[in-house]
């Protein structure tokens, strides 16, 4: 089945039959949990798993703790990660997290596990606005349009 709309369903024409109207149709809108790269994250110079990687922990965060309290602590375990992110290994995983750090996107702690102390636990926070001091893009305006840069004078 296409996703085209057929005659009459979703598109309507001008009286003369020429043009489509251009009404906009409105999307499927139940309210799930977002998660967003902030701009200055998605335009730093940062590999995608690294990226892939913010998400994964952006998503981890609890939204009314967010909302109530700024608090933007996460602990998900690494195979958690893995498998939200795409990441292969746990040795690429800490590479990327590596990435997040340098650029203050995130910040880790590991530890011992409060609930067992007999294992590690890996305590992030991950960070909306970068640190007062950022030098990198903040947004697309601060990165060079690559069309701008192949058309000469």
């Amino acid at each position: 089945m296409s996703g085209r709309a057929k005659p009459g369903q979703g598109q309507h024409q001008d009286p003369g039959g020429k043009l489509p109207d251009a009404r906009f149709q409105r999307g499927r809108q139940q309210r799930y949990p977002f998660s967003m790269l902030p701009d200055w994250v998605g335009c730093a110079a940062i590999t995608p798993g690294a990226k892939a990687l913010y998400w994964a922990l952006f998503m981890h965060v609890n939204q009314d703790r967010r909302q109530q309290l700024g608090d933007m602590t996460v602990w998900p375990g690494q195979r958690r990660l893995l498998a939200i992110s795409g990441i292969k290994s746990k040795t690429t995983l800490r590479k990327y997290l590596r990435e997040l750090e340098e650029i203050t996107a995130v910040d880790s702690v590991t530890g011992p596990n409060p609930l067992n102390p007999m294992r590690q636990q890996t305590v992030y926070t991950v960070h909306e606005v970068p640190v007062v001091g950022y030098t990198g893009p903040r947004s697309m305006d601060d990165v060079p349009d690559p069309q701008q840069d192949e058309q000469g004078p």
